[in-house]
Formats: C-alpha cells, sequence, structure tokens
C-alpha cells in the first residue's frame, strides 16, 4: 500500500454545531489521532491506535473505570494532548457491540464522529475548517503576513462575443459599461477601454449594454399616419360628452384602438 493511501484515525466531524463555543481545547475536524492515555499527559503512557474500530473497542473497554481519558493529536504541524471524555455513539451498535468515541471533557454536546481517512483527506478537513474562520491554526503560519497585490486591466466592450450581433444594424458602437460593486456608469465607444485596478481578494462585475437609437423608416411612419387618421375618424363619430371618456387614450397604439372600437360599439347599440 501507498504512502498516500494509508488511512489515519481522524475527527470527520462535530456534533455540536455551534462552531462559535468551540476552542483548541477540544476535538476538531481534522484532527488525526494518534493515541490516547488513561492516565496523564506523559509521553510513555499513550497507547497507539490505527483504526477508529480499534479505538472505539479500547475505550469500551476502559469506559466503566475512567471518567477523563487524555488523547494524542496531530493539528497541522502541531502535536497536542487533549482531555476528553468517553461517549458513546447513539445509534451505533448493537447492545453486545457499542461502539465509542470521544466527546470535549467542558462540553458534552461536542461528540467527535471518528473515521480511517487519508493524510490528504485529514489536511483538507484542517483546509476547511480553517476558511470557515473557526480555527486560529493554518496549514502556513500566522507570523507572515498575506501579500496584497495590486492587478491592473482594461475592459473594453469590443472583447464581448456576440456584441454586435446583439446591437443590431443602427448601432453606432457606443456602450454603457456598469461597474456594479463600485455602482460605477461609463460610457464608451465599441473599441475604447475603461481601466481597472483590483486588489487581493476584490472582485468587480461589468455590465457592457450596447447604446441604440431607434430609427424608423419610411413604412412605419406611413403606417403610425394610417392608424393616426383611423383613430381621429373613429372618435368623430362619437358624441362630445362620450369623447371625454377617452382623453385617456392619448396615443392610438392597438391596444387603445381596441377599446375605442370596442366604445364606439357599445355607444351605438345604446342609441
Amino acid at each position: 500500500m501507498a504512502a498516500s493511501d494509508q488511512t489515519l484515525v481522524c475527527v470527520k466531524q462535530v456534533k455540536q454545531e455551534v462552531v462559535d463555543e468551540w476552542d483548541e481545547s477540544m476535538p476538531l475536524p481534522g484532527d488525526i489521532i494518534e493515541g490516547f492515555s488513561e492516565y496523564d499527559a506523559d509521553d510513555d503512557s499513550f497507547l497507539l491506535v490505527k483504526t477508529s474500530s480499534e479505538l472505539s473497542t479500547q475505550l469500551g473497554k476502559i469506559n466503566s473505570r475512567v471518567e477523563f481519558i487524555w488523547i494524542k493529536v496531530k493539528r497541522g504541524d502541531s502535536i497536542l494532548k487533549l482531555q476528553t471524555r468517553i461517549a458513546q455513539q447513539k445509534g451505533k451498535g448493537s447492545i453486545l457491540h457499542r461502539k465509542y468515541t470521544i466527546q470535549a471533557a467542558t462540553d458534552h454536546r461536542h461528540v467527535a464522529d471518528l473515521g480511517d481517512l487519508t493524510l490528504k483527506q485529514c489536511t483538507e478537513l484542517q483546509g476547511v475548517f480553517n476558511c470557515q474562520g473557526a480555527g486560529s491554526w493554518p496549514l502556513k503560519s500566522l507570523e507572515t503576513p498575506p501579500t496584497h497585490l495590486t492587478i491592473s486591466g482594461k475592459v473594453r466592450p469590443h472583447d464581448v462575443e456576440f456584441l454586435e450581433e446583439v446591437a443590431g444594424e443602427n448601432w453606432n458602437g457606443d456602450c454603457i459599461v456598469y461597474a456594479f460593486n463600485a455602482g460605477l456608469l461609463s460610457k464608451l465607444p465599441s473599441r475604447g477601454k475603461l481601466e481597472v485596478s483590483l486588489e487581493t481578494l476584490q472582485c468587480e462585475i461589468y455590465t457592457v449594454s450596447p447604446i441604440r437609437k431607434l430609427i424608423h423608416n419610411a413604412s412605419e411612419r406611413d403606417r403610425r399616419k394610417k392608424i393616426n387618421a383611423l383613430y381621429s375618424s373613429l372618435r368623430s363619430l362619437l358624441p362630445v360628452a362620450d369623447q371625454m371618456v377617452l382623453n385617456t387614450l392619448s396615443t392610438p397604439s392597438l391596444f387603445g384602438m381596441d377599446i375605442l372600437v370596442k366604445f364606439l360599439n357599445a355607444t351605438t347599440s345604446r342609441n
């Protein structure tokens, strides 16, 4: 078996979900359990364990005679000795084959779920735990301050794929560029550019929208003139009092024309 495939006894998760109440004296996700001692924290008294089932069996044997035990864990590059209690895993194992685990000495809710994982899996668990902000020991030392970098670049509407197809034939190349986080609006030509500078862990979302001027051709203007003429003709057929009702129809759209025709039919029927 390759070294990378060898498994270790590891804390897969903790059943106490209030992360803010965890501390470094408790078993935490990614901790590698190397051994335990029922006497004291002296190195010579620790018994090595290779599998989680072996540890469960050993804990079951001493459960009736000890209240606290010491465990030796590897956390990142550090070796720690933690005082814990033995806890029976609820719902796991029969009466004859009960399974045991460990819980924090200071909080009975903080029960560790143990498993046999590779070193890579244990390291990844520690990394995820650190990213959540609950741990104070990173995989790399905090003594070195994080490096802050500034990245500069350009945003160009011309680089947006299919922008010309979306804009259509009447587009003159002008665009609006909106920076979402900064709340800034800029007008650029198609081949113009917007300077961008971002620091480490900073992001920005840019929305590029083409500016299009609507131009009506001769056939469209002729169609509108015919609708206006028809609208005026139908309106003149109504009594003056009923014409006042239609003042809200300021533009002779097709929807407005339909209302006018129905109103005219109703008025004619009434008379």
